[in-house]
């Protein structure tokens, strides 16, 4: 049991510390910092994980300061309750001493928090009163379970920073000095308040709201941001409010500053009625359609919107509206502007936790999974999402700590005339609206004729007429559109959804949304998607559903000019699909010095499939991944984590502490996948996923010293070949892609890894032995000076090597090529094939394949062959 240990060294009877239960969990993983003055003061770090807190102690306790390494010890693991727990162990239990909550808050795991334990290398984000932003845990010397399991602490840097314990620090959660708990002194209040007051001020719950206070807006763009710590939250189809809750009442402002309240009685009445403090909601005044999906079109019927008189008097059906509010930028006093947005959202939640008002409801969202939310968003037919950054402050202008990525495209438009009806249509034909350049004139973007109803056409039209004006509005206007038209002040804005700008700049196929009552004409321009923000972590780009795609179900490995030009091209709003897979990004450069993209790599691995297949195919694979391209940061990955495409399948691997999921392939698709995901080079297991104990090849990298020239690496192999000849096994011989070879021979399924492993370090140790002045089967780069390290630890359980017809991240997009012993003769360099070159080389392959007879060889390690190099018992 995990908490058998913390049960063992305590006696409950005499202590208040919180028996071995279970505890409860919450939607987010917990954090808590102790200060605890036991034999020595030190501070106990807790991090919630799988039903328990992990814990450690860290003497001299955490520091902001990223050069500072604390060591913190591993301890036993705590029951959650214990995260609660402040006050006296008495003397004679263990630990005895005064018990602080110095820190306490939520944590967020950077990648896979089991795996990162298991390696030793637990990354994540602290979102504690005290303490937040990135940190590590890093595991020193030894394995877990030994007599001393030791850590670091290290704060990594960013922009988040944190408090260092001082001396007179009070508890987070009773405000109690220790002298005061050790005491028992009565709190000074009976919870951690989740904000901090303004240092010169204290909250007034009876102060009014800040009038002139405006919303935060949110930056269009083309992919979502790919890293960081994001929440993302569906992109509602309505208006935008803020409600103002004052002592005398309720008021309702649109995104523009317009008093609704009015307008919106009803639910400025159901808000008064919450009993709510003195606050500011920010939020989306919406329509739910019977699938719970906002509808603006529903918006606009219950608000009798279309006509003067339904305006002015909200005609309509307001028991249907509801108000969902996503953040609170001041609450009680208290101006929250400046807080991350995380810890205003759980400042609202739990406002609104107990209210009972149908029409208000909390936004909740969804942490990272940025990817698989929008395509869910695009599926069930919502308008997009929004994302963003957890620790993003509030500030009255659109930034890019908001975003909005849009499942099809939709743009708000001014109405400057219209046509006449044709046949028995009734009010008006279509609409020609615009938008506002930079000098202040109104542009032509087209004719806007589908999305009305009969009743809609009439109304609007009547509102129209109104609005006559004898001359155009338009900067210019195309001889087609002006014919017939009737022009009107661009005073009222709509939204439209289209397919596409088109190249003269105006939109195709528009069909009408509804009119925007909380819009300014005159702030109307065009929304022009913007890059996402640089990542701070790799991670998977999501799809784009509903944009021009390009298709590709057969693929030709690309020369050099098709590299060349697509580096000269622009990146692309749309996507690429490869072998049905979708590829974002599809004209990233990730080998800048051949201009290779991203598609064109795709391509590429459809080309070899057929080849690199029988070699990777249903084998745990590790992974290179560098999904900015070669040239910036890479980083290896074993594990399968979310975000994959579904091309990619999982193998379960048990390892020592438990079962882990392993990426695997199985065809054409699965390896256009894992380019999808950046990966440049694939490491797959020496053996298959159905007998993960049985390897079925030998492999001896000859990896020579910078000083060797590759000349002898070739006379090398030639050696490994002759030894292995001797031992009755056929090998065969690959280009690594870098500057060795790789000799591979291969075995029926029948010898374990163990047996292989020792076998191969008695061939490297021989080596050695015969020919010191050439070979070193140890790999020490100190020893390795003029000579060819043979290593042998390709041959262990979990090792890897590059696999035959894969790429490697290194200049020139090299790929590691297998070679019939002949041409080892000619061969020049463990590089000399790259994907610009590998289309010469495959025509080759498919005349006289070199490695024709590797999988049908049959051959195994014997017991006369282990006796031979010494390997035997």
């Amino acid at each position: 049991m995990a908490l058998d240990t913390y049960r063992a060294k305590r006696n409950f009877a005499r202590t208040s510390e919180p028996p071995d239960a279970p505890g409860t969990a919450g939607n987010r993983l917990r954090y808590v910092i102790q200060r605890h003055a036991a034999r020595r003061l030190h501070y106990d770090f807790r991090l919630e994980l799988d039903g328990v807190l992990k814990s450690w102690a860290v003497p001299k306790g955490p520091s902001p300061n990223p050069a500072d390494k604390r060591l913190a010890v591993r301890v036993e693991d705590h029951p959650l309750a214990y995260g609660d727990f402040e006050g006296t162990i008495p003397a004679g239990e263990y630990g005895a001493g005064t018990v602080q909550l110095w820190d306490q808050g939520w944590w967020q795991p950077v990648g896979d928090p089991h795996a990162g334990y298991r390696r030793g290398k637990l990354e994540f984000v602290l979102h504690g009163q005290r303490l937040k932003g990135r940190w590590a845990l890093v595991r020193m010397h030894g394995r877990a379970g030994g007599d001393a399991d030791n850590w670091l602490l290290i704060k990594e840097r960013d922009d988040a920073g944190g408090d260092a314990p001082t001396e007179g620090d009070r508890s987070v959660a009773s405000a109690r000095g220790m002298d005061e708990i050790t005491a028992n002194a009565a709190p000074r209040r009976s919870a951690a308040p989740l904000f901090t007051a303004p240092s010169d001020a204290s909250p007034d719950v009876s102060t009014d709201p800040p009038p002139d206070l405006r919303p935060m807006l949110a930056t269009l763009v083309k992919t979502l941001p790919e890293g960081g710590t994001w929440l993302h939250e569906i992109k509602l189809d309505g208006y935008r409010l803020l409600a103002h809750v004052r002592a005398d009442g309720v008021r309702l402002y649109t995104r523009s500053g317009q008093d609704w309240t009015a307008r919106l009685r009803p639910l400025a009445d159901a808000i008064a009625g919450a009993g709510l403090p003195p606050c500011v909601l920010d939020g989306e005044l919406v329509v739910f359609d019977a699938a719970g999906i906002s509808r603006f079109q529903l918006l606009q019927q219950a608000l009798g919107e279309g006509g003067r008189e339904g305006r002015r008097k909200g005609k309509g059906d307001a028991s249907t509206l509801h108000y969902v509010v996503f953040d609170l930028p001041w609450c009680a006093g208290a101006d929250l502007r400046d807080q991350p947005l995380h810890a205003r959202k759980a400042r609202l939640a739990q406002l609104l936790a107990g209210v009972k008002t149908p029409a208000l409801r909390y936004g909740d969202h969804v942490e990272g999974q940025g990817a698989e939310f929008f395509a869910q968003a695009c599926r069930h037919g919502l308008e997009g999402i929004i994302a963003k950054q957890a620790d993003s402050t509030y500030r009255a202008a659109r930034t890019r700590s908001w975003l909005k990525l849009k499942c099809g495209a939709r743009q708000e438009v001014v109405i400057g005339g219209y046509s006449d009806p044709q046949g028995s249509r009734a009010g008006f034909g279509a609409l020609l609206v615009g938008y506002y350049d930079g000098d202040g004139e109104l542009v032509y973007a087209g004719r806007v004729g589908t999305g009305f109803d009969n009743r809609l056409l009439r109304t609007l039209h009547r509102r129209l007429k109104e609005l006559a004006r004898p001359d155009s509005p338009f900067k210019s206007l195309p001889a087609d559109a002006r014919r017939g038209a009737h022009f009107v002040a661009p005073e009222l804005v709509c939204e439209v959804a289209f397919t596409e700008w088109t190249g003269d700049g105006h939109m195709r196929h528009p069909s009408f949304l509804g009119l925007r009552e909380d819009k300014d004409a005159k702030q109307v321009t065009r929304e022009r998607p913007a890059d996402a923000p640089a990542a701070d972590t790799p991670a998977a780009a999501p799809p784009a559903p509903r944009t021009p795609t390009r298709n590709t179900a057969r693929a030709k490995v690309p020369g050099k000019a098709a590299t060349r030009r697509s580096a000269g091209r622009r990146p692309e709003a749309g996507t690429a699909r490869v072998a049905g897979v979708t590829i974002t990004h599809p004209d990233r450069v990730l080998f800048p010095d051949q201009g290779l993209t991203k598609l064109a790599l795709a391509e590429f691995y459809l080309a070899v499939a057929p080849l690199a297949l029988p070699h990777v195919e249903g084998r745990p694979l590790s992974l290179l991944r560098c999904p900015q391209g070669r040239a910036r940061a890479c980083f290896f990955q074993k594990h399968l984590g979310p975000g994959a495409p579904e091309a990619i399948g999982a193998v379960e691997v048990p390892e020592d502490d438990g079962v882990d999921l392993y990426p695997v392939v199985r065809d054409a698709a699965g390896l256009v996948g894992l380019v999808q995901l950046g990966v440049l080079e694939l490491h797959p297991w020496g053996s298959r996923a159905d007998r993960l104990d049985r390897p079925d090849r030998l492999i001896l990298d000859l990896d020579p010293a910078p000083d060797v020239a590759f000349e002898r690496v070739k006379d090398a192999a030639r050696v490994v070949r002759e030894v292995l000849a001797d031992l009755d096994l056929e090998a065969f011989v690959k280009t690594t892609g870098g500057k060795g070879l790789h000799v591979v021979a291969p075995l029926d399924r029948r010898t374990d890894w163990d047996t292989l492993k020792g076998f191969a370090r008695a061939i490297a140790q021989l080596l050695e032995r015969s020919a010191p002045k050439d070979y070193v089967a140890t790999a020490s780069k100190a020893k390795r000076d003029g000579r060819i390290f043979v290593d042998w630890l390709r041959n262990g359980r979990g090792a890897t090597a590059v696999a035959p017809y894969v790429t490697r991240a290194r200049p020139g997009a090299p790929v590691a090529t297998p070679l019939s012993w002949d041409e080892l003769d000619t061969l020049t360099s463990g590089a000399a094939w790259t994907v610009t070159n590998f289309a010469e080389r495959m025509e080759h392959v498919r005349r006289a394949d070199p490695w024709a007879g590797f999988f049908k060889q049959r051959q195994t390690v014997s017991a006369a062959a282990l006796r031979k190099v010494g390997a035997g018992s």
